[in-house]
């Protein structure tokens, strides 16, 4: 085969840098933003962009209540902290921050109803002759498994026992 064959630029397509100019790649990805040539400020996580921000003079407010921005942005609005309903076994999350997401806990003695914790569903209670191998958390219900013949369970230990003459 023959070699790939390389395109020409011409020099007459290549803008100069100027000095004091910054090309895009130049930019920390994490916290400015390149625009015409120059890197932009981007407002810090818990804060939102106002509109009458210039590219080296960001003017950043900060986010709202139940609202939370993770990240450095130019976004002017923040995001919705997710809403944790005491009406369906939820925690009140004790303290709202403007840089994290809130992660919904359910209530003690519940768990997660699935993987997107939607809803929280109450805890299992073992049926008679069945123990608890493991209590229920945030995550998991409540395990149980039946008393093994020649036991019995016993309502003060929680826990099958064997008979005793």
């Amino acid at each position: 085969g023959f070699p790939p064959q390389l395109s020409t630029v011409r020099l007459g397509e290549v803008k100069p840098i100027t000095p004091g100019h910054a090309s895009s790649q130049l930019c920390d990805p994490q916290t400015q933003y390149p625009r015409d040539g120059q890197c932009c400020s981007m407002c810090p996580p818990g804060t939102r962009m106002q509109s009458s921000s210039s590219c080296l003079d960001a003017v950043c407010d900060p986010c709202g209540t139940n609202e939370y921005q993770d990240k450095y942005t130019t976004d002017s609005k923040c995001k919705r902290q997710p809403y944790c309903d005491p009406n369906t076994n939820f925690e009140s999350p004790v303290e709202q921050s403007m840089t994290v997401k809130t992660i919904c806990m359910c209530k003690d003695g519940f768990h997660c109803s699935g993987k997107e914790c939607i809803t929280c569903t109450k805890h299992s209670t073992c049926q008679p002759g069945y123990e608890v191998v493991s209590e229920g958390s945030q995550t998991s219900d409540t395990i149980c498994r039946p008393c093994p013949s020649g036991t019995f369970f016993s309502p003060t230990s929680r826990k099958c026992e064997k008979w005793t003459e």
